[in-house]
């Protein structure tokens, strides 16, 4: 399922989700999922961007982001036969489900609430949206 059209770094959020009466608050738990993203930074960069995110206050902790692509487990995991293809050549046509594939960067968020945003039609930029991820 596509996440977000305009690509969640521009727009945290998920496009399934209808739009919120103004002024309402809505909550999004995601636990043991995955993104997959159009486009893949280096990881310290991915790091800072994520644990920059503003965090809501009532939501104790700190956003967190562990890059683990390059990493002595992930090579182990590839040596072992953990995953098999490549992430950037993937295609939803393709046996191999997504998560098993080699990505060029990967890693876990085990902490992060922020607020999520769509893009306004008419200025082309993120706007908040109600809901909080």
């Amino acid at each position: 399922m596509p996440f977000r059209s305009a690509g969640t770094g521009m727009a945290p959020g998920i496009d399934l989700l209808a739009p919120l009466p103004p002024g309402s608050v809505a909550f999004l738990l995601m636990s043991e999922s995955a993104i997959i993203h159009r486009a893949c930074f280096p990881a310290p960069l991915t790091k800072l961007n994520i644990e920059s995110m503003p965090r809501p206050p009532g939501f104790p902790g700190q956003q967190q982001a562990i890059p683990l692509a390059g990493t002595p487990a992930e090579q182990q995991r590839q040596q072992e036969g953990g995953c098999s293809g490549r992430g950037a050549e993937y295609d939803s046509n393709l046996v191999t489900p997504p998560l098993r594939l080699c990505w060029e960067a990967y890693g876990t968020i085990p902490d992060v609430v922020t607020y999520s945003a769509a893009i306004d039609p008419v200025l082309g930029r993120p706007k908040p949206d109600g809901y909080l991820v």
